[in-house]
């Protein structure tokens, strides 16, 4: 008799802990044999995570803005390129013939 495909567990953890919290969390993971990694946003815990996956050959996802262009081995970022989205604003700016713009953020990151 032909058996079926294995069934697959998986295990979805949202949660507004302090930042600290994930790269344990995401070990502990590991431990349990994670095959990918999903988040966080936050830019330098992204790189933490990243740096964790890609030591351990892990994919990781994320979807957040990030300034470096360089492709990253083990990782897929959803998030569009900024030269992308630039070329975006300016064709919605001369679609609607606006003559002035004005930009205004915090930091690199719109924080």
């Amino acid at each position: 008799m032909e058996q079926g495909p294995e069934k697959m567990e998986d295990e979805v953890e949202l949660t507004m802990k302090a930042p600290e919290y994930f790269p344990g969390r995401t070990c502990q993971q590991v431990k349990y044999g994670v095959q990918a990694v999903f988040g966080p946003s936050d830019p330098i815990l992204g790189q933490h995570i990243h740096s964790i996956c890609d030591a351990l050959d892990i994919p990781h996802l994320e979807a957040r803005l990030d300034l470096d262009a360089e492709a990253k081995e083990f990782s897929i970022n959803l998030y569009p390129a900024q030269s992308l989205l630039n070329i975006a604003y300016q064709d919605v700016m001369e679609f609607l013939n606006w003559t002035k713009v004005a930009i205004i953020y915090e930091d690199d990151y719109g924080e």
